[in-house]
């Protein structure tokens, strides 16, 4: 696999893709996204952590997401989405999400987060609910690219890394109005890495055996995320951000030690990678 050396601006994940490469292949211009083969993790920042924990608001996964144990990461696996390598437009689809509780009782739930290149904007969106009763989606980030990469491998995994949570004017209204969070337009709440699959991926070498993409979660080496000043120092266990799709693991309780088994975070997909 290789980085492409530009920077051009492509979807891809919860998010999206940035200069991407296909491994050498030629690539079809657009590629259904396998499902739950792969998913994203949001590494939450101390600008968020600290906004959370001055209002009295506690977070929590949405399942099929998962908080992982002792850390301030939220796991969501991919559940589908379509993606034009050529054109640079395309979603991602996430399940699950992240509730946030207020001491009042007041309950903001961000449902199936998704990743969207389309119509020249880049954001992550979420059905929202508020205290039981469902609203609408609402572009609750912008996505930041100041340190993004994004890349294609040879078995057709797409991988993206250091998406900027940024959020956007309606995020920070929702965030304000609803819990009383001290956040403003354009803070960076999360760091956003992720992976999947191409649907029908063939850069000629015929991959078929992607059984050993279950390393894939950590390609996403955010080890630099300590850039993100805020990052709550998950520089370095970011390899294990595609342990999402594990999502459903009814045994999460010992993901806690998930900052290694990045091994295992595309396990997940070898079930269907027989028909890559």
């Amino acid at each position: 696999m290789k980085k492409h050396p530009s920077m051009k601006k492509l979807v891809a994940g919860t998010v999206i893709a940035l200069g991407i490469s296909a491994g050498g292949a030629v690539a079809a211009p657009t590629y259904q996204l396998k499902y739950q083969a792969g998913g994203s993790t949001l590494y939450m920042v101390n600008t968020f952590l600290t906004a959370l924990e001055l209002a009295d608001v506690q977070k929590s996964a949405i399942k099929p997401g998962k908080m992982v144990p002792n850390k301030d990461w939220l796991r969501v696996p991919v559940n589908g989405g379509v993606i034009d390598l050529d054109g640079g437009v395309g979603e991602i689809d996430l399940s699950g999400g992240l509730q946030l509780e207020a001491g009042d009782g007041t309950v903001l739930a961000l449902h199936n987060f998704t990743v969207e290149a389309l119509g020249g904007k880049n954001v992550v969106s979420a059905v929202v609910e508020i205290n039981g009763q469902v609203l609408q989606r609402m572009a609750i980030f912008e996505i930041g690219f100041d340190d993004a990469t994004s890349e294609v491998e040879n078995n057709g995994r797409l991988v993206n890394r250091k998406l900027f949570m940024l959020l956007s004017n309606e995020g920070a209204d929702l965030l304000v109005n609803t819990l009383g969070l001290l956040v403003e337009p354009g803070d960076k709440l999360a760091v956003m890495d992720t992976a999947t699959k191409l649907d029908g991926f063939n850069n000629g070498n015929d991959d078929s055996d992607d059984s050993d993409d279950s390393d894939d979660s950590d390609d996403s080496d955010d080890s630099d995320d300590s850039d993100d000043s805020d990052d709550s120092d998950d520089s370095d266990d970011s390899d294990d951000s595609d342990d999402s799709d594990d999502s459903d693991d009814s045994d999460d309780s010992d993901d806690s030690d998930d900052s290694d088994d990045s091994d295992d975070s595309d396990d997940s997909d070898d079930s269907d990678d027989s028909d890559d």
